[in-house]
């Protein structure tokens, strides 16, 4: 992941993604209605929270936003 990543909106689908650090992110809805922090392996969400538990590898979609940020498999828009 590029250090252009840090601090700047990048758009996976319907979820805005902001990397705090090269390890942990906010999601947001496109629609600004939840604001999550979310690392590749957690997720303040509901879903994943209530899931995990019953499947230890299960992965959310704000955590699959955040991994293909990190793969470099989507970045951020050039100005």
């Amino acid at each position: 992941m590029s250090v252009a990543a840090i601090k700047n909106p990048i758009f996976v689908g319907e979820l805005v993604v902001y990397m705090d650090t090269p390890e942990q992110a906010r999601v947001v809805e496109i629609d600004c209605r939840y604001e999550l922090y979310t690392t590749a392996n957690s997720c303040t969400c509901c879903t994943y929270r209530f899931s995990s538990r019953r499947n230890p590898d299960f992965q959310c979609r704000h955590i699959a936003a955040v991994r293909k940020v990190m793969s470099g498999e989507v970045v951020a828009e050039a100005d």
